[in-house]
């Protein structure tokens, strides 16, 4: 499933929609969220899927890329990009999730 959302700043799921993904992910479907899609994360349940929250970007701007020494990069060299840079709050690892009752 890949999410590319071109909504509402404040766009949030529906609670159907929200335990319908969070269903899928976790009978074993894989998650995409691309460019905004992170902005599903309003609802928390979403959020630890997703693992990080959207704070903001500011205006587009150049950036330099540096290969580091890491076998998925192996070869690749450096570029630049005039990109939006995303900035977030990523999700505790330790955080654990349970369900609610009652």
């Amino acid at each position: 499933m890949v999410l590319d959302f071109l909504l509402p700043k404040n766009f949030s799921l529906r609670d159907d929609e929200a335990n319908a993904f969070e269903q899928f992910v976790a009978n074993g479907g894989g998650a995409l969220l691309l460019h905004n899609g992170i902005s599903i994360q309003s609802q928390d349940r979403i959020l630890t899927l997703a693992g990080a929250k959207f704070l903001g970007h500011p205006h587009h701007e150049v950036i330099r890329f540096e290969p580091s020494a890491h076998p998925v990069i192996e070869g690749c060299k450096s570029f630049s990009l005039d990109e939006e840079p995303y900035q977030f709050e990523l999700v505790p690892a330790d955080l654990t999730q349970r369900q609610a009752t009652g």
